[in-house]
This record gives C-alpha cells, sequence and structure tokens, in this order.
C-alpha cells in the first residue's frame, strides 16, 4: 500500500505571495521517501 502526502501553503502580505512551502512525502511499504523538500531546513534535517 502507497500513500502520498503533499503539503503547500502560501504566505501573503500586501497582496503579495512572499514564501510558499511544499513538501511531497511518499510512504511505502512502512518506508517514508521524501520525493521534494522546498523548505528552507530540509524536513529530513
Amino acid at each position: 500500500m502507497t500513500k502520498e502526502v503533499n503539503i503547500f501553503g502560501l504566505i501573503w502580505k500586501n497582496d503579495r505571495r512572499i514564501k510558499a512551502i511544499s513538501v511531497y512525502i511518499r510512504i511505502k511499504n512502512e518506508k517514508i521517501y521524501i520525493e521534494e523538500d522546498w523548505t528552507e531546513e530540509g524536513i529530513a534535517n
């Protein structure tokens, strides 16, 4: 069984987008695969 999680968020200031966070994680056979990570610190750190 495979589960997928996609997290996306936006912060707006004065009608302008100033930050977007995107994380795409896949869970398969009890293992976690970080497919995409655009966070500053990194989700695996």
